[in-house]
């Protein structure tokens, strides 16, 4: 998260919450998808749609997360981290 918020030229996007060894917050881990003036208009409307998104699982509003993480898998259904998102919150559905 630090080097994100440091790194005003590079795109992100958030990953996940994940609580480090020895520290006491939850960090949000991100991926860095490419310098901001490569991106053209259907990436950054991907990252929009994938930050909401997050911004739902985040929040554990788990149905709006779930679809718009669907309608993400289904239009880049390249990118491998859209079932694995949905699976973890098939799996935190059905623990609650």
């Amino acid at each position: 998260e630090t080097t994100m918020k440091e790194s005003n030229d590079v795109l992100f996007r958030a990953l996940d919450v994940v609580q480090v060894k020895g520290k006491r917050n939850k960090t949000k881990i991100f991926e860095p998808v490419c310098r901001k003036n490569e991106a053209d208009e259907t990436l950054l409307n991907k990252i929009n749609t994938h930050e909401k998104a997050m911004e739902y699982s985040f929040a554990e509003d788990w149905q709006p997360a779930m679809l718009a993480f669907e309608k993400l898998k289904k239009e880049f259904a390249e990118d491998k981290l859209y079932p694995v998102l949905l699976d973890k919150i098939a799996i935190k559905n059905k623990s609650e």
